[in-house]
């Protein structure tokens, strides 16, 4: 279990009830990773959802349970897409900036 207020200090879990950010703490286990360990590989089962911050973990089945609510699951959804087009994003001015480079 972690505090819930660890949650609530991160952006991403904006907008998530207190209840449900009370369930997801309850249900987190901070891990320690060893550099270059290996959190999850290609083709094994997805038992956990891994908050990077300082070594937090979901559980499935309790993150199972929160997306039978419809706003809990379209927060998440919301949450990963923006996660995800932002990082897009980034990764796209990178290769604009390599390409005028080297075209300079």
């Amino acid at each position: 279990m972690i505090s819930p207020e660890l949650l609530r200090r991160h952006a991403f879990f904006g907008g998530f009830s207190a209840a449900a950010l009370k369930e997801l703490a309850m249900a987190a286990s901070e891990q320690t990773v060893a550099a270059g360990e290996r959190l999850f590989t290609e083709g094994a089962r997805a038992d956990h959802f891994y908050f990077l911050a300082e070594g937090l973990s979901f559980p499935r089945p309790t993150l199972a349970a929160l997306l039978e609510d419809d706003h809990f699951a379209a927060t998440l959804l919301r949450k990963l897409a923006d996660l995800i087009s932002r990082r897009l994003r980034d990764t796209q001015v990178q290769l604009l900036s390599l390409t005028a480079r080297q075209h300079a």
